[in-house]
């Protein structure tokens, strides 16, 4: 998986979860530049100092203080309790959060009231709802979030008698109060781990335990049907999972022996993976199964924090090319591409590259679908009109194709042609870019940057849980996917004439303006992104360009610049 970048370190712009459905955070990686990052990513836990239910609070003070106090974790929300009658602060039990913002304070009002009742309406401009297994899920332009508060009168005090079952929190408070982390699972074809994001409501000494029970818990919503585990059904974890001297002792029960040798190899890679974002704190695994050393093939007693590379989808993405002003596929920092498609022989339009850089696909004349070794690509698919095609891990090759009846969805593996259920439209799409461990997919429609999940579906495959990301950003032009959770998009934000580069975390929760290059003058038209400290590269109409130490530097006159797959 990536790490920070260089130019995510150096971006100059974060928008505040104000301006609409998404917020600054960054993306979890077992690598985190902390001066970048929000208070959500920080070593040091920031505590919410909340205040406590006092006497001659009016029912509209109680319902403040209420939604004031829901973002202290302390002691099970022991002082949000203070505003609850004693029936709902033994039953209440929150789960997930619906979070609401968007520069507007909320109204908090009265309804209605007797002696011993009221009722509060509570409504503001609803952001996202944090779900229960901690996932982001941005909510629709300009939706709101209503509640209505039961009130009762007690020892003459007004108190809450049915508060809402999940949190009322704002953007500041997911920042202060959750930790922003990823849990890894495995590809459909067992190859590489994926991540799915979360945010975890729990302190910093606590979340080596919070990171393994939410992995043993399985996958989120948002990445069911993508994704696999080598966590045997039942499998718990025995007691805590402490850290001393760098070691995570990971005592796992008696299910997991029910896992095969190359199950035990998956699941040590997951775990690995996922507790690197502990950060330096993390350097060895200690795996147990009811307290006995658990052997695993290829692995010593204590697993190190950098085991199982080879699970790592984002390996050889740093390999990066363009076509040159002859039409040439041309290596960025040197070297030379084999195959007729780099002599320029064979010339193809928006081309991607494979993984390690040894496939190729992109669009001849006719216009064409070409693909297979960058050696020798040969044409797999003719139709009126193409996207440029994506190629992921696998070296599967993904695209949209027009045809009579309109746009559709095609793949192909090995030039064979494999069927793709979407919901996208039939018009309107103008890129289609998949995730490097095959998992994810970010489209562009009408200038709209959607992200969903591939999931297998029998011999064919399916493209579902679409969503808007960054609905603030307009006129998309192009998207690349930076790792498993974040892209990097083209478009147009609210404070900007004209599309400019974006980081956009994959669940839409960060939005963050990119470094602008004073040297385009034609306007951005393509866009591409690597793994780990890869240079992002852009185009205008004549020239391409990469950020490098901190400054834009013209490669050449070009167009079309790709990172492997």
């Amino acid at each position: 998986m990536a790490r920070t970048t260089a130019l995510r370190r150096a971006a100059l712009v974060v928008l505040a979860v104000a301006l609409s459905a998404c917020s600054g955070v960054p993306d979890s990686g077992a690598v985190k530049d902390e001066k970048s990052l929000p208070l959500i990513a920080e070593a040091d836990d920031v505590r919410v100092l909340a205040e406590s239910a006092h006497s001659g609070q009016s029912a509209v003070e109680v319902v403040r203080g209420f939604l004031r106090a829901a973002a202290s974790f302390d002691d099970d929300h022991a002082v949000a309790r203070t505003y609850l009658d004693s029936r709902a602060s033994s039953s209440w039990q929150p789960s997930g959060a619906g979070v609401y913002g968007g520069g507007l304070d909320p109204q908090v009002t009265p309804v209605s009231s007797t002696p011993t009742t009221a009722v509060v309406s509570f409504v503001a401009p609803r952001v996202a709802e944090v779900t229960p297994d901690g996932t982001w899920n941005p909510s629709a332009p300009h939706a709101l979030l209503r509640d209505r508060f039961a009130l009762v009168k007690r020892d003459g005090e007004w108190r809450i008698s049915d508060p809402p079952q999940s949190l009322r929190l704002t953007p500041g408070d997911i920042e202060r109060s959750f930790r922003a982390v990823s849990v890894y699972f495995l590809s459909p074809n067992r190859d590489v781990v994926v991540p799915d994001h979360r945010y975890l409501p729990v302190e910093r000494r606590a979340l080596s335990t919070a990171l393994v029970r939410t992995l043993l818990a399985g996958p989120s919503r948002a990445v069911a049907g993508s994704v696999r585990t080598a966590v045997p059904a039942g499998t718990k974890l025995i007691g805590t999972a402490p850290v001393v001297d760098g070691v995570v002792t990971v005592d796992l029960s008696r299910a997991v022996l029910d896992a095969d040798a190359r199950g035990l190899v998956e699941l040590s890679a997951q775990l690995v993976w996922t507790l690197r974002e502990l950060g330096t704190e993390f350097t060895e695994l200690r795996l147990l199964a009811e307290g006995a050393p658990l052997k695993v093939a290829g692995a010593s007693a204590t697993q190190h924090a950098t085991a199982w590379a080879q699970f790592d989808a984002d390996e050889g993405a740093d390999v990066a090319g363009y076509l040159d002003a002859r039409g040439r596929l041309v290596r960025v920092g040197g070297g030379v591409f084999p195959g007729p498609v780099a002599s320029g022989s064979l010339r193809l339009a928006t081309p991607a590259l494979g993984p390690g850089a040894k496939a190729v696909a992109g669009i001849g004349s006719g216009p064409s679908l070409w693909a297979g070794p960058l050696t020798g690509p040969h044409r797999v698919a003719t139709a009126l009109a193409f996207t440029g095609p994506s190629i992921d891990h696998s070296g599967r090759v993904w695209v949209v194709e027009q045809v009579r009846a309109g746009q559709r969805v095609v793949a192909f593996d090995n030039g064979a042609r494999r069927a793709v259920a979407s919901p996208l439209p039939t018009s309107g799409v103008s890129a289609l870019r998949v995730s490097r461990d095959g998992t994810r997919v970010a489209v562009i429609v009408r200038g709209r940057l959607l992200v969903g999940r591939i999931e297998p579906a029998g011999t064919a495959l399916r493209i579902g849980a679409l969503v808007t990301v960054a609905p603030e950003l307009t006129q998309a032009l192009d998207v690349s996917w930076v790792d498993g959770d974040e892209l990097v998009v083209l478009a147009r934000g609210p404070a900007t004439p004209r599309p400019v580069p974006w980081f956009v975390s994959a669940d839409g929760y960060r939005v963050q303006q990119a470094p602008a290059s004073g040297d385009v003058q034609t306007g951005y038209s393509a866009i591409a992104a690597g793994s780990g400290n890869a240079p992002l590269l852009v185009a205008d109409a004549a020239n391409v360009y990469r950020y490098v130490a901190g400054r834009w530097t013209r490669i050449g006159r070009g167009s079309s610049p790709t990172y492997a797959g």
